[in-house]
């Protein structure tokens, strides 16, 4: 941690503090603590800054060692940062968490300022009743119904639950709802308390007629309000779950006693080191169950074992437990391996019938310059004097990493050598500007590789052609430049009669003709280009044929104010205009005679279906499988059917009704038979396990294990039929039978009698002595790639003794001879390794031909080593600021025009996107200095892409003088980025669309809300604050269900910033926790909150029943 010291005892804590000079201040953690975490970069960068000054440590109290530290200290909670100063401890820390305020703090340490005491609750104006010690009784004989809350002045929840406590007593009130709401002060008012049993806050319950009668648990508005309206004893909570440890099955529980006793009993144990609280550990715990009963009953080696390492703090510490569940694999009572396999039952059996552990690295790749060639690797020092020396060379500036390099430098090898004998004069060299970053931006070296010819010592041009061997020396025997192609001519600059608009015509323009079809377009869209001719052709005709029809066009990449305004996503976009105003978007063909033909007789595209719904979501009785749940339903059932399905497949569209209804009819006439059902878009895994290969997939489940393939009609009859009475043939993907099975007669081929050496535990390392060069298959005798291959490898053997007897080929079978197999690393089938003299040399990599196996034995040849990884983006040179958490805010506050790219390093279009990126930054450090681009690694620096709301990669938005303007929905190639930051928006889009288009009004004044709902029949509004995620989720659906009622007059959409008008917030009853909220208005008058979930689907079916919904009398909505 940089400038931090780390302690891990109280005597090195105490030295510390007794001989320090400068001050200290301490900050006491725990490693799982997340308030820790989100401030350990602040407090490392502080450290760093306060180096010389002040000295800033470290220590995990969390360790049961340090239990005397945690005392001494008084430590309640982390993290607790303490201040000494002269071997004292004089204050506890008192300033913000962040970098900035712990140097300020520093700089003049001060005791934490009191915060001004909140006003009581009894204080403040409200309609919940406030009682006491001396006044509960009266008033609970003078009132009927009364729900009392028992709260703390300082409990978190109760304060949490005060604000809906408050709406609801309003409520009451308002409705006329019989019954009151009250509240007491437990700590003041204890007697009362005391006598009904309050044991924790909020602690809520309801009294008829003066006694208790029952408690309640919710604590929403809405909620207190219902249950008022009809008091009802709610059902019982459902029971403490009951310990693990308690619960009865094969998962032996291990703690600090009997852990280490246990552990060496078993050769192989797995261990999952767990908290109770952990909702990981709960989704395991069912397949850990059920693969620790596998274990025995298939008498495979090992147990499953867990360890609460809340209880157990010693092991959680010796081993190093940060997070839950944490896996671990013991042999011999010893630690071997972590376990970072899948969590579900048939990964956890596959691990512990062959537990590995991981193989080492394989060795560094030897660098270009060190392999011997014809090309001359040059470097800071010898660059100069190489090309002054030579008149003619080529020089390829390359990264390591870089794959086209990498396929490039066979070639230019071999051209180095051919030069070599034929134009001697001619070099060719090469750089690596990882290395030798300053010659890469010498010679402007924007992505890898980049190859530039030098003539006479100066950089001539950049080579452009090919990357063969015969188009490198072809250029090298007659080095010209390539000269570029003509730059293509702007559209609007072209004759036709198109009328090209801009921000500051269109208007105009849309007003004085009509009607107006516009197409908003790139420069750079091939779907553009390929249009155009049509688009020409059909405005050259419209002028004579029907001439006040006009067609424009708008360049979206330079006019930006209007792209915007109309929305426009994609290129190209057409929309038709009336008398100035968007009426609709064109959506049919793009051909002359369609435009043509659609201009004399415009109609609106019909209104798009509802959204389909999910299968999932449509009650049924079949039972839809996750990657979570299925395991343990096909192990509860004996007997299922399991269709594997895509939600597009047009067969398995067609087949769910059917399916369906045989589910139903199962039911009743054999309910013990299920039918179920997988998403295999959504959860693939499943699909790859069970062979799934098309649409849809049925495979039929015996006790928890594939029996069948379904492969019978699709009807209803066909399948009730095959489940009452299942014909099990065998599945298609091969599995492995048991351990009693043995190959049929004949199945092996000679594969025990040929010329292939049967190796065993015993034998193999006397063979290996023996023999110099062997080639080894493990194999196992189910496995269906191992059946493929052996009779290639029995010819290749029968080969080998005749033309070279001392290669020899043998196998293992590694179902067989474990321990052996698991000694050389083998994890699945077949596994080949080459030997050479008794030592394993590597893994054969090649062809599984009889050829190919000849061929490798007669020379055997090591693969080439794997590529290094590849370096961090951050790690490459370029003008893009790579930024962090820490420095996030003041490089924003630095620079007033940023563009940040906000990727993953696994992301394809991120990749693609980098090299127009950092060309983009290079130009601009000349052609706009002032403008800033920037990157931010979302895999690291969550928290970033979390407050920028960023759900996928890359995510590129704009910020101007620290504030997010808007989202980058540009061109991704370089000039465009440029273009955009030369001239980028000021502020920020407006949040919704205004004008005549609009499909959701956005109400900024009361008067306007009160006009709005009044001059409408139907009106739903959504009341929204922009920073909250939901609301983001929630725009989506509510602009989809807009548009689809957009013809329809009855119906309106409108959206409330509750920032911007908090009093008719608060008019109609809003508090912040509540928002987003929608409401609904008939006529003026308020009728329902909308409480189903958000989503095109619900929206549109309760718009669609709109007229159905009662109006309430509400007084706070009455207008």
């Amino acid at each position: 941690m940089f400038d931090i010291s780390i302690f891990y005892c109280l005597q090195a804590l105490n030295k510390l503090v007794k001989k320090e000079k400068t001050p200290i201040l301490m900050m006491f953690y725990a490693p799982w603590c997340g308030h820790c975490k989100r401030l350990k970069p602040d407090y490392a960068a502080a450290a760093t800054e306060l180096k010389g000054q002040a000295t800033l440590a470290g220590m995990d109290v969390d360790k049961p060692e340090n239990e005397a530290v945690r005392r001494q200290f008084n430590i309640t909670g982390f993290p607790t940062i303490l201040y000494f100063e002269g071997g004292k401890q004089k204050y506890k820390y008192g300033g913000e968490n962040n970098k900035q305020g712990i140097v300020d703090w520093m700089k003049d340490p001060q005791p934490p300022v009191e915060k001004a005491p909140e006003p009581e609750w009894s204080d403040v104006e409200s309609d919940v009743v406030h009682l006491t010690d001396e006044t509960f009784d009266t008033y609970m004989e003078d009132h009927g119904s009364v729900l009392v809350m028992f709260y703390a002045p300082w409990c978190g929840h109760c304060k949490k639950m005060k604000p809906e406590y408050d709406e609801a007593a309003a409520t009451l009130k308002e409705e006329n709802i019989d019954g009151v709401l009250a509240a007491l002060d437990a700590t003041k008012s204890p007697q009362v308390a005391k006598r009904f049993e309050v044991k924790g806050y909020p602690t809520v319950k309801y009294f008829k007629d003066g006694e208790e009668a029952f408690g309640f648990n919710d604590r929403t508005a809405d909620k207190i309000v219902d249950f008022m309206k009809d008091p009802k004893e709610p059902p019982p909570p459902p029971p403490p779950e009951q310990p693990w440890q308690d619960v009865e099955s094969e998962v032996v529980h291990l703690g600090d006693e009997d852990f280490k006793s246990q552990l060496k009993r078993r050769k192989h144990a797995l261990v999952m080191f767990y908290a109770p609280w952990c909702g990981h550990c709960k989704a395991m715990k069912p397949d850990y169950a059920l693969a620790a009963k596998a274990l025995k009953e298939d008498e495979i080696p090992g147990v499953l074992a867990a360890v609460d390492a809340t209880v157990d703090r010693v092991l959680q510490s010796k081993y190093d437990i940060t997070g839950f569940p944490t896996l671990k694999h013991f042999k011999d009572g010893e630690f071997n391996t972590d376990y970072n396999k899948g969590r579900n039952l048939d990964a956890l059996v596959e691990f512990m019938k062959n537990p590995q552990k991981a193989p080492p690295p394989p060795p560094p790749e030897p660098e270009w310059s060190e392999v011997p060639s014809e090309v001359s690797h040059l470097t800071e020092d010898t660059f100069s004097s190489f090309i002054k020396e030579h008149d003619s060379v080529l020089v390829m500036f390359y990264a390591p990493w870089c794959g086209h390099c990498k396929k490039m430098k066979p070639a230019y090898q071999e051209a180095a050598e051919q030069l070599l004998k034929e134009n001697p004069g001619a070099k060719l060299a090469a750089v690596d500007a990882t290395k030798y970053a300053a010659l890469g931006t010498k010679y402007e070296v924007r992505g890898y590789p980049t190859i530039k010819y030098f003539k006479n010592g100066e950089m001539a041009f950049q080579y452009n052609k090919g990357r063969t061997t015969d188009d490198i020396v072809a250029f090298m025997k007659d080095p010209k430049e390539e000269k570029p192609p003509p730059p293509e001519k702007e559209w609007s600059e072209e004759p036709s009669d198109v009328v090209h608009l801009t921000d500051a015509t269109f208007a105009t323009y849309t007003q004085e003709h009509s009607p107006v079809l516009v197409m908003f377009y790139a420069p750079w869209c091939g779907h553009c280009k390929r249009m155009k001719p049509a688009f020409e052709e059909a405005a050259t005709l419209l002028k004579t044929e029907f001439p006040a029809a006009k067609l424009a066009a708008v360049d979206a990449t330079q006019y930006r104010d209007v792209s915007s305004k109309y929305e426009v996503r994609g290129y190209p976009t057409l929309l038709y205009f009336k008398n100035g105003q968007k009426e609709f978007k064109y959506q049919l063909g793009r051909s002359t005679q369609e435009l043509v033909k659609f201009m004399k007789n415009p109609q609106a595209p019909p209104p798009p279906p509802p959204p389909e719904q999910e299968w999932s979501e449509v009650p049924s009785e079949i039972n839809h499988l996750t990657d979570q749940t299925f395991d343990s339903f096909v192990y509860r059932h004996s007997s299922v059917l399991v269709m594997f399905y895509a939600p597009w497949c047009g067969h398995c569209k067609r087949m769910k009704p059917a399916y369906q209804e045989a589910a139903e009819q199962l039911l009743k006439e054999k309910p013990e038979a299920k039918l179920a059902a997988v998403d295999a878009t959504k959860y693939k895994e499943l699909g790859q396990q069970y062979g799934v290969r098309g649409y849809p997939t049925l495979k039929y489940f015996k006790n928890g294990k594939v029996a069948s393939d379904y492969n019978k009609g699709r009807a209803k009859d066909d399948i009730v039929a095959f489940m009452k009475s299942p014909q099990v043939a065998p599945p298609k993907t091969e599995e492995p039978p048991s351990k009693e099975a043995k190959p049929a007669a004949g199945q092996e081929d000679g594969w025990e009698t040929g010329d292939v050496h049967h190796l065993t535990a015993d034998s193999f390392n006397t063979f290996m002595q023996q023999h110099h060069s062997v080639l080894v298959m493990f194999y196992a005798p189910w496995c269906g790639h191992c059946k493929k291959m052996k009779p290639a490898y029995l010819e290749a053997a029968e080969q080998l003794k005749k033309e070279k007897p001392e290669a020899k080929l043998a196998a293992v079978d590694a179902t067989q001879h474990g321990d052996l197999a698991s000694n050389y690393g083998v994890r699945g089938y077949p596994t080949l390794k080459y030997f050479q003299d008794g030592k394993e040399a590597y893994n054969y990599k090649k062809g599984r031909t009889t050829s190919d196996l000849v061929s490798f034995m007669k020379d055997p040849q090591a693969p080439p080593p794997p590529p290094p990884p590849e370096p961090e983006w951050s790690e490459v040179p370029s003008e893009v600021s790579h930024l962090t958490e820490e420095t996030f805010s003041s490089f924003m506050k630095e620079h007033d025009s940023v563009l940040v790219m906000f990727y993953a390093p696994w992301c394809g279009h991120c990749k693609k996107m980098k090299p127009a990126y950092q060309e983009a930054a290079e130009t601009l450090k000349t052609a706009g200095p002032g403008a800033k681009l920037a990157a931010v690694d979302c895999t690291k620096y969550g928290a970033l892409a979390k407050t920028y709301q960023v759900r996928g990669y890359p995510t590129i938005k704009y910020f101007r003088s620290g504030e997010e303007i808007q989202k980058y929905q540009g061109a991704r190639d370089a000039d465009s980025i440029v273009r955009f930051m030369t001239k980028p928006p000021t502020e920020a889009p407006p949040e919704w669309t205004e004008g005549p288009s609009a499909v959701v009004t956005p109400i900024k004044t009361i008067p306007a809300f009160d006009k709005f709902v009044q001059s409408h029949e139907n009106t739903l509004v959504l009341f929204y604050k922009k920073e909250l995620p939901k609301y983001t989720q929630a725009k989506g659906p509510f602009m989809k269900t807009a548009a689809a009622f957009r013809d329809d007059n009855s119906k309106e959409f409108a959206a409330v910033d509750c920032e911007a008008v908090t009093d008719l917030c608060m008019r109609v009853g809003i508090i912040p926790e509540s928002l987003p909220t929608i409401k609904f208005y008939v006529n003026g008058k308020f009728s329902t909150n909308y409480k189903d979930p958000v989503t095109n689907v619900d929206l549109y079916n309760f718009m669609n029943a709109a007229g159905s919904v009662p109006v309430k009398t509400d007084n706070r909505e009455e207008l």
